[in-house]
């Protein structure tokens, strides 16, 4: 293609972008004498060759359909923001190197990537600021090799994406955003290492998913979880508009004014103030199992004996991730069994009743998160174990009055309480006529 040709794709404004946006066959040998560019962007023209001598060294931004032929400007250390379409291990082979850029961020796009589970994708040196992987049936990261890191991982328009815990594991990941995409491993899904991690759902047979593995989500999910658009509607139909995570921007390409929605304030599972782990809550709550052969009161005097061997932090530790536990069981399917189960329930009902869920210890909590009718599985042979589960609550507070002179709440007046008062459960709601809930809970009978 002749230079008066190529010259009618430079921009008008800037002289050094030069777009190319057909496809076809195109001939750069006469590049040269547009003078230096900061840009060339061809992604769809088949290049075969480029002009020989050509001097790349000015060139920070390539937009490129792959062919070997582009190697040599890939691997130029200058050039930090790529668009790659049709891209094969060789070309992300050329870029172990940190993506960096005056202009824009420094990333790349990879449009219909071709890529198999084989491929190592990214490269050990391999960091960028973004990556986009866009337009393709699936991406599977089996045998991801290592990188040094990348700052947002987004994925648009791609049908399916399979082993992204295998590539999380391989370096820093910052955010990753998933948009409409399906998970074929879902079941991995809790398990990737990013910080952020956003889910947003806009058909919902691509996101189906997510619906099967929310019952097993883990206790602190709220720290690197977001979901939004259908996922978010349904699953917390009555909304909750608190940006996800300040300071990050997931996708520019979305509305700025759509909302992203998270979970409601009581599913919010800050860290507790110490550095209680979730092993060392649990053993507190099993040892004094251990050590009582009774019910709900003869367990609360054995938790005030473990406590008392706590430092006084642990124990307001202990006291927030109980609350916070009890919060993550206000649903309106629990709620039903219970209503069935002790012949009625009311909120301070309700409320006893998670907090003895909570005291059974954390495989029947886990069980009872996932399938609510786990709590008719007969582990609650007497109503009167309900009510005297009550005590429980109040103990740590007992422990630190003890310790300090004063309660959690004076000293803590932010700390979470287990009562749900004015808050709307999660779920679907229901009336309550024992007709209808026996027909919801047909397994449930009273006892």
């Amino acid at each position: 293609m002749k230079a008066s040709k190529l010259a009618i794709y430079l921009d008008d404004e800037d002289k050094g972008f030069w777009d190319f946006d057909e496809s076809g066959p195109l001939d750069l040998s006469h590049l040269a004498e547009l003078g230096p560019l900061w840009a060339v962007s061809a992604p769809h023209a088949k290049v075969t060759s480029l002009p020989a001598g050509y001097d790349w060294s000015t060139v920070t931004s390539v937009g490129i359909r792959w062919h070997g032929c582009w190697a040599p400007v890939l691997q130029q250390q200058q050039v930090g923001d790529i668009w790659i379409s049709h891209a094969t291990q060789q070309a992300l082979s050329q870029l172990d190197r940190k993506l960096t850029h005056e202009r824009y961020e420094g990333g790349a796009h990879l449009e219909r990537p071709s890529l198999s589970a084989d491929d190592a994708w990214f490269m050990p040196r391999f960091e960028a600021e973004r990556v986009t992987i866009d337009t393709c049936a699936v991406a599977d990261f089996a045998s991801a090799g290592p990188f040094t890191s990348i700052g947002h991982l987004s994925f648009s328009d791609v049908a399916a994406v399979r082993n992204l815990a295998q590539l999380s594991r391989q370096g820093h990941l910052e955010v990753l955003f998933l948009q409409d995409t399906k998970v074929l491993d879902p079941e991995t899904f809790w398990d990737i290492q990013a910080t952020r991690v956003v889910v947003h759902g806009i058909n919902h047979a691509n996101v189906q998913w997510f619906y099967d593995i929310w019952p097993d989500r883990p206790d602190n999910w709220f720290e690197r979880f977001r979901i939004t658009g259908c996922l978010a509607d349904d699953l917390y139909p009555q909304g909750n508009i608190e940006d996800p995570f300040e300071g990050y921007n997931y996708h520019p390409d979305l509305d700025e004014e759509e909302p992203w929605f998270g979970a409601l304030e009581f599913d919010v599972e800050p860290m507790p103030r110490t550095s209680i782990t979730e092993p060392r809550f649990w053993q507190i709550i099993d040892q004094a199992h251990e050590s009582c052969d009774g019910g709900a009161e003869e367990f609360a005097e054995a938790l005030r004996e473990g406590l008392r061997q706590s430092d006084q932090q642990e124990v307001v530790a202990f006291d927030q991730l109980y609350a916070l536990k009890t919060q993550a069981l206000y649903s309106w399917e629990l709620w039903g069994v219970a209503y069935l189960l002790l012949g009625g329930c009311s909120d301070d009902e309700f409320t006893d009743l998670r907090t003895w869920i909570v005291a059974q210890g954390r495989d029947f909590y886990l069980s009872c998160r996932k399938d609510p009718t786990m709590l008719a599985n007969g582990q609650l042979k007497d109503p009167t174990e309900v009510m005297d589960a009550e005590e429980v609550r109040y103990v740590p507070d007992e422990i630190f009055m003890e310790m300090t002179g004063t309660s959690i709440e004076e000293q803590y007046p932010d700390q979470p309480s287990a009562s749900m008062a004015g808050q709307a459960p999660a779920g679907v709601p229901w009336d309550d006529y024992p007709d209808r809930l026996e027909a919801r809970f047909p397994q449930v009978q009273a006892l």
